[in-house]
């Protein structure tokens, strides 16, 4: 049986690192079995491959690999979009597997606010634009309602049974161990 797993770690969780290391390994783990597909964008996330695959590319792609890894930032909001498929595979005898990578808020508001800034200094500093649209207190309070984290797992865990969960603290004791 073929196992899917979807990597949905949300937003500055170190997901782009996990997804480079597929990417540039990507040789070595077919000739271990394991499909890391790409679409050969600028991002080494794969979403954008999931949703453009029927199930008869899952069919064929189970004859050579016992497992094939999805990872994107998207899918972590959107499970719901993705429920169908994911049930339609299941029943398939794929068995569909969930890892989310998730940070303490207090440690994730500052990476977030940090790429944040990144990205409006390169949007306003050609137009002269010398402030960010909103003080910190503002941004904590709109990423607090946006991010709806257990609403998400929640979601994640009624279509994937055997959603695992781990913070970043949990990974990097389990490293240096």
């Amino acid at each position: 049986m073929t196992r899917i797993i979807f990597h949905i770690g949300a937003p500055k969780c170190g997901s782009t690192f996990i997804q480079r290391v597929l990417l540039n390994n990507r040789a070595k783990l077919s000739k271990q079995g394991v499909l890391y597909p790409h679409s050969g964008d600028d991002h080494p996330g794969n979403g954008d491959v999931f949703k453009r695959v029927s199930p008869l590319w899952f069919q064929g792609k189970a004859v050579k690999f016992h497992t094939i890894i999805f990872s994107h930032e998207d899918f972590f909001a959107t499970a719901g979009r993705h429920a169908a498929k994911i049930k339609d595979l299941r029943t398939q005898k794929f068995a569909p597997v969930a890892i989310a990578f998730l940070r303490r808020f207090d440690e994730q508001i500052f990476a977030d606010l940090s790429q944040t800034l990144k990205q409006a200094c390169l949007q306003t500093v050609p137009h002269r634009i010398d402030r960010v649209p909103q003080n910190f207190t503002q941004f904590t309070r709109s990423r607090y309602r946006r991010y709806q984290f257990d609403q998400y797992l929640k979601e994640w865990s009624n279509i994937v049974p055997n959603l695992h969960v781990e913070s970043k603290d949990n990974v990097q004791d389990s490293l240096c161990k």
